[in-house]
């Protein structure tokens, strides 16, 4: 088995680190929300909508939450037959599954840790270079608050590369629970997205997928940013589609016009009013209204919420101004 390593060089403030294990060790039990968690309060699947995208509609996505289950025999048997003797990675359970390819969470014999691993389903050249592109998008950007990719392996006519493994719940769950929002849960979460939105932007990348089941928070309450299948090079000059989660995406990104950091916080207004009020802000024309988000929210959430909300990109604050 090979490790390939495609990371190009880091933007200017990007931190590249040799390869840590992962927070989660190896006896740790599995988490029933490894990886995932339910986007209850959300509506519709992501989108790439253009000519040119079709192949990327169909399968350029991180795989669906779905429950977490067992391998069977077969393929588990079938993925660990071939490469190195011992295979350096155990499967231990299927995480999700989606036109893309399959996440398993793995035992890696090499790092002593469990790792979440992510298998290219049909391995044609176009998907390979899209798969590619995932890796390469993170993986040499290092933050807390950003999920961590490892390694990209080619094992004959597979393609996967392996991932920091979360466990944890949604950022709405843990902000709402059951009760209604918990103020002190919120206000931390939305600073620590906010945080590790900057410091991508700041980067020079786009994540465009920002919705409740892509913002993990672990049993410590630390947030981490998931599923960069859709991420984009702020500075490459690429023609502007309409790819996302619709419920989340700012008006410009609806209309598939070309996009900037404002349209990630724009999702991040989406989740705060969902946080707040617990419903999705009304649609209005194009876009949610930017009304109030709730009668007891406190003032300052509600100011921001509007804001974030702003149908012009520039009104919007960024996220470097909302994790202060």
């Amino acid at each position: 088995m090979s490790a390939e390593d495609h990371r190009s060089e880091p933007p200017p403030g990007v931190t590249v680190e040799p390869q840590p294990s992962p927070g989660v060790t190896a006896d740790a039990a599995p988490s029933a929300g490894a990886t995932a968690g339910a986007d209850s309060l959300s509506g519709g699947g992501s989108t790439a909508s253009s000519p040119s995208l079709a192949f990327l509609r169909q399968i350029a996505r991180v795989p669906e939450v779905v429950p977490a289950a067992p391998i069977d025999a077969d393929e588990s048997g079938a993925f660990l037959a071939a490469g190195e003797d011992p295979p350096r990675f155990a499967l231990r359970r299927r995480l999700g599954s989606g036109g893309f390819g399959t996440v398993y969470e793995a035992f890696d014999r090499k790092r002593g840790a469990l790792v979440a691993l992510k298998v290219l389903r049909r391995p044609d050249g176009r998907a390979i270079a899209l798969f590619k592109q995932e890796f390469r998008a993170l993986a040499g950007i290092v933050h807390p608050r950003l999920v961590r990719l490892y390694e990209l392996h080619r094992d004959d006519a597979r393609w996967f590369f392996t991932m920091e493994l979360v466990s944890g719940t949604d950022v709405l769950t843990h902000a709402r629970g059951e009760g209604g929002p918990d103020e002190a849960r919120l206000r931390a979460a939305f600073r620590e997205i906010a945080e590790g939105l900057a410091f991508l932007h700041d980067a020079g990348k786009l994540h465009r997928d920002i919705k409740p089941s892509n913002v993990m928070v672990d049993a410590a309450g630390a947030v981490k940013v998931l599923d960069f299948g859709l991420v984009a090079d702020l500075n490459a000059p690429t023609a502007p589609v309409r790819a996302g989660t619709p419920r989340y995406m700012a008006p410009e990104q609806a209309a598939g016009l070309a996009v900037g950091p404002a349209a990630d916080m724009y999702a991040v207004g989406v989740m705060l009013h969902q946080a707040l009020t617990g419903r999705l802000p009304a649609q209005g024309g194009t876009a949610p209204a930017p009304g109030p988000a709730a009668r007891d929210a406190p003032e300052d959430l509600d100011r921001l919420c509007r804001e974030l909300l702003a149908h012009d990109p520039a009104a919007r604050p960024t996220a470097r101004e909302v994790a202060a």
